[in-house]
């Protein structure tokens, strides 16, 4: 086996893991949703807004003991994302479409390799 393959399959066995961690988390999630029985909320962010959200700025300034670092935050001026809450049951389909998702992701990583 080349070195290369060796490098392509070490990669996708950590994406693997990751992926994994996040099956676990969503199962926990899922056991938690059963046992509160209860109302909860879904939120949608969108990526481009978090990471401008995310932001900052700063200034640099030198002084006789070194630099002075001065950050602040960009404010979002808009927020495009929506919260809503949903009942315990649809919750458990979401958490079933995340699962699915993330085990198709699992399976694309497998047929990379």
């Amino acid at each position: 086996m080349n070195k290369n393959k060796m490098k392509a399959i070490s990669e996708a066995y950590e994406r693997i893991q990751g992926i994994e961690k996040d099956i676990q988390i969503i199962q926990a999630t899922a056991e938690k949703v059963l046992d509160k029985n209860t109302v909860s909320w879904l939120s949608l962010d969108f990526e481009d807004d978090l990471l401008k959200s995310m932001d900052t700025q700063t200034w640099t300034t030198q002084t006789t003991t070194g630099s002075f670092f001065m950050s602040s935050e960009i404010k979002p001026e808009e927020d495009d994302g929506f919260s809503m809450d949903i009942p315990d049951t649809v919750t458990l389909e979401v958490l079933g479409i995340l699962l699915r998702y993330k085990q198709q992701l699992i399976q694309n990583e497998n047929n990379n390799i």
